[in-house]
């Protein structure tokens, strides 16, 4: 979570008043490191794709969805493979995969109208593990999309937690809202130029930075 913060000055006795100033803040996603490419199709195949992503991107003008690959600090044992509700697998004795966690809202405790820019949740949790702080999930708004969220306090409440998170909501949420735990992502748009240097002409490195796409959401009537 990128945020900023300035000064209110400092009183007589020494002490300064820090106030923040990003309305909360936003995410930001660096990726870096790649390596890739390589004489056969496989290679080619990786290099022109990568080529392709960036192309796609339109200089950062257009919004992407970006994953958040962090599941081991999940509440997650990995997906679980379940039968059918009649408790029967498939013809070939195959099970469906489960998901590892899976969140609702039940009750939305701050915030405005409609639950924009709440910051405490009540929530239900099916998962592997507990909640205890440091969690990210993902909440889908009709308008505003894919949105992370990352809790840093937890209270155990009756049915569920009680979850205090950063940054505040956006557009809005509402009881029995569903909250991904499993596939955190989140809207944002590329803000750095693309890195695809070729060593040889065929071995290709790579690095991409995003910013959460805060633009107002195109609301179709």
């Amino acid at each position: 979570m990128d945020g900023s913060t300035i000064s209110g000055g400092v009183s007589l006795s020494g002490y300064e008043d820090v106030i923040r100033n990003d309305g909360g803040g936003t995410w930001r996603a660096d990726f870096t490191g790649a390596d890739f490419g390589d004489r056969d199709d496989a290679g080619r195949a990786e290099t022109l794709a990568w080529r392709a992503l960036n192309a796609g991107m339109l200089g950062g003008s257009v919004a992407v969805i970006v994953q958040f690959c962090d599941a081991l600090h999940q509440p997650v044992t990995g997906s679980q493979s379940v039968p059918h509700s009649d408790d029967t697998p498939f013809s070939d004795d195959s099970l469906y995969r489960g998901s590892g966690a899976s969140g609702r809202v039940l009750a939305v405790v701050n915030g405005q109208a409609g639950g924009n820019r709440a910051t405490v949740l009540d929530i239900s949790l099916a998962a592997g593990r507990g909640l205890i702080g440091g969690e990210k999930f993902t909440h889908v708004h009709p308008a505003w999309g894919e949105r992370a969220y990352e809790i840093y306090s937890v209270e155990p409440i009756g049915g569920g937690y009680r979850v205090t998170f950063q940054p505040p909501i956006r557009g809005g949420i509402a009881a029995g809202d569903e909250l991904d735990f499993d596939n955190v992502r989140c809207r944002m748009r590329r803000t750095s130029q693309p890195a695809n240097a070729l060593s040889l002409g065929v071995f290709s490195s790579g690095s991409i930075s995003f910013q959460e796409d805060m633009r107002p959401p195109v609301v179709t009537p």
